[in-house]
């Protein structure tokens, strides 16, 4: 459509006083030639052969000379020149101002073709949103909204009351103010006696006038405190008076919701991180939007990583209780993403003026009715939805040697995953002297770091028991992961290579006593299971929905659609990426841009998936991991690392490259920091074939400083 308006661009503006001359317009005949004999055209004969002359032959005559020669060339044309006689000049045979008129309706007859073409053009544009000019302007929702105040009418404050506003001529009499009352009336006064005059509030709440308490009876009293309590409220909440105000709700805490609204626009089955992110990219985008999370913990939503990482690092004693660390920076934070009012009550959110988000804690959904749009719950209530979202995570997995060992053995044992899992073991590891840790992936190795940091100090002794040759050893190469399970060793780790649990029961002491593969018997007080999640599919068979045989979740378009008005997002989605295929993942960054995405489609976005989400991991002082991409340990690899500055074997910076063929498909940094991740994901989105991954390892830092060893790598 563009490329048409530049073309007409040129018609369009074309004015009068840039016309080329009439004579040169070749549509109208200006001048005629008709009164003239046919005019004789004279072609020279050139010579059979031009004449050269030699550089030792005379210089050619002068012109008049008698003994000139005669020579021409075969590319001579004659030139006519000018008219031999006056017949020969053009005579005109129209006015000037006839064919200007006639040139100039012409013209205008463009003009306004071209005009009609451009604005239709510019209205089919508009109309397509080819501009995207509504992305520039904040929603239509909230340029629509009506403005919402907490202060009364004017028309309510000028009605006269008899019970509590006095008369104008009473007013100029000795006015006594009754004590400004509180959002719950207090009670009656007994005396009849004058209450002293007090000064207003400094918070701005108007002192109500009155006259004598004797002169009030019993009823009127009563309207007058009611009324006054409103009004204080109404002044507390227009100037910020906190104590009031934002007090939380007690039914949050107290209350568990009976009353669900029949009918909901937007529902959002889990309340994690995708859950969470989708609900703000639908009010972002629908600014009145309704929406209802249904979770099944009995925590607000939250982010999962602190939970094997920083609070075990900078929380204090209380951080159980509290969930709340110090960043690197100094300032305090906690796990939740919001408090309790950010959420809208179930019952009140269909009543909400400008919508908002709503929390149903503790129920699950059991099935969805994907024709008839509605949701089951685990208690027998169902709701109809718009649009859905399944945001259900993972579920952790167990080892069937501790899923048959009894019940009190299991007692002993922790899959950890929520906050509940996160506050168990920190009691445990407080009252324990020995804990070990089966799984050697991120989260078994994470875990086993964090604990020996925080308990070493108190005699806690940990162990990890893992069945490959080192710690994650499904992402990394074999050499960097026995590296890492050598460094964790370093720091007070027991890491217990290629052995797996064969048997636990529990000994006489009350302790677990675990019989490893290779031989060794095991005594410890408490066992965590850290080997990966199950992602949460229950829902698929009872609601006809896909379910991926080979990578587990739901399966999905590049828009995260399931079905109609189903989309899936997090660890449970199996998606398509147009880079790398079908596949699925199950990292922090992945469930926060595939909810804001899907939160995005369901108010009609229509956006694929694109980005190449990452995550990062710390299981040691110098084991600090970045990866972007599919980074899977069976796939070919190239690692290129910066030379030591000694002869040790130590490892400082280094990446490493995931090859499919020559192009690479994942990258995961070593101890780099800074944009090095971003540069990662623009080298997969690319999707160019490299030979020489020397050069491309050139684009990130592995030499901090500038020293004898820059330029040098070690390939491994």
């Amino acid at each position: 459509m563009l490329y048409r308006l530049g073309a007409l661009g040129g018609r369009i503006f074309y004015l009068p006083r840039l016309l080329p001359s009439t004579s040169q317009c070749s549509g109208v005949r200006l001048y005629s030639d008709e009164h003239l004999p046919p005019r004789e055209v004279h072609i020279p004969i050139p010579s059979a052969r031009p004449t050269r002359i030699s550089s030792t032959s005379k210089p050619p005559p002068v012109k008049g000379d008698k003994g000139m020669e005669t020579t021409t060339d075969s590319h001579d044309v004659a030139n006519p020149g000018p008219p031999v006689t006056l017949d020969y000049m053009p005579v005109p045979f129209q006015k000037y101002g006839t064919v200007h008129s006639q040139l100039q309706s012409k013209f205008n007859r463009y003009l306004a073709i071209g005009a009609a073409l451009f604005a239709l053009s510019l209205y089919l544009a508009i109309k397509e949103d080819l501009f995207a000019k509504e992305a520039l302007r904040p929603p239509a929702s909230y340029r629509n909204r009506k403005k919402a105040y907490l202060t009364e009418s004017k028309s309510k404050k000028s009605e006269p009351e008899a019970s509590h506003v006095v008369a104008a001529e009473e007013l100029q009499q000795q006015p006594e103010v009754v004590q400004e009352v509180e959002a719950s009336p207090p009670p009656t006064p007994e005396t009849s006696e004058q209450l002293p005059p007090e000064k207003p509030a400094k918070s701005g709440a108007m002192p109500i006038v009155v006259k004598k308490l004797q002169d009030e009876n019993e009823d009127d009293k009563e309207k007058r405190i009611s009324t006054e309590g409103k009004k204080r409220i109404v002044a507390a909440t227009d100037h910020d008076d906190k104590s009031i105000a934002e007090k939380p709700s007690k039914r949050w805490s107290s209350e568990r919701y009976s009353h669900l609204p029949e009918e909901i626009p937007y529902l959002l089955i889990g309340a994690g991180t995708a859950a969470y992110y989708a609900a703000l990219s639908i009010r972002a985008r629908d600014a009145d939007a309704k929406v209802l999370m249904i979770g099944e913990e009995n925590q607000l939503p939250y982010n999962r990583p602190p939970l094997s990482k920083e609070l075990w690092w900078y929380g204090d004693d209380k951080m159980a209780d509290t969930l709340e660390y110090k960043g690197l920076s100094g300032k305090k934070k906690d796990v939740y993403y919001e408090t309790h009012g950010f959420y809208v009550p179930p019952e009140e959110v269909n009543d909400a003026q400008h919508g908002g988000v709503s929390l149903l804690m503790g129920h699950r959904v059991v099935k969805l009715d994907p024709i008839e749009h509605y949701a089951y719950l685990d208690d027998g209530r169902k709701i109809k939805y718009g649009k859905c979202l399944i945001a259900t995570g993972g579920v952790p997995r167990n080892l069937p040697v501790f899923e048959e060992a009894g019940e009190k053995v299991n007692e002993k044992v922790t899959l950890f995953r929520t906050i509940d899992d996160f506050r168990k073991l920190d009691k445990v590891a407080k009252q324990s002297r020995s804990l070990t840790i089966v799984g050697g992936g991120f989260l078994g190795s994470e875990l086993a770091y964090s604990l020996n940091k925080r308990f070493a100090s108190n005699g806690l002794k940990v162990t990890q028991i893992i069945s490959e040759k080192g710690n994650v050893a499904e992402v990394l190469p074999e050499f960097l992961s026995e590296y890492t399970s050598k460094e964790l060793r370093k720091c007070g780790v027991n890491v217990i290579s290629e052995t797996e649990v064969k048997n636990v029961v529990v000994d006489d002491h009350g302790c677990l006593k675990l019989t490893l593969s290779n031989g060794e018997i095991l005594h410890t007080d408490h066992v965590v299971v850290a080997i990966g999640i199950t992602p949460n599919t229950e829902l698929a068979k009872a609601s006809g929905l896909e379910v991926d045989k080979k990578n587990g979740g739901f399966i999905v378009d590049a828009e995260l659609r399931a079905r109609s008005d189903i989309w899936v997002a997090g660890d449970a989605s199996s998606f398509y990426d147009v880079k790398l295929g079908r596949r699925r993942v199950e990292h922090w960054e992945h469930a926060q841009v595939t909810g804001r995405l899907a939160g995005e489609n369901m108010t009609n976005a229509s956006k694929p998936y694109w980005h190449q989400s990452s995550y990062y991991s710390l299981i040691a002082p110098n084991a600090h991991f970045q990866a972007v991409g599919r980074t899977d340990s069976s796939l070919p690899t190239v690692s290129v690392f910066a030379a030591p500055k000694d002869d040790s074997e130590e490892l400082s910076k280094g990446v490493v490259f995931y090859m499919d063929g020559q192009q690479i498909i994942g990258i995961l940094l070593f101890n780099v920091f800074g944009s090095g991740i971003d540069i990662a994901r623009r080298i997969i989105s690319d999707g160019k074939e490299h030979e020489d991954l020397k050069e491309v390892a050139k684009l990130f830092e592995l030499h901090s400083d500038k020293d004898e060893n820059d330029g040098k790598s070690a390939d491994r």
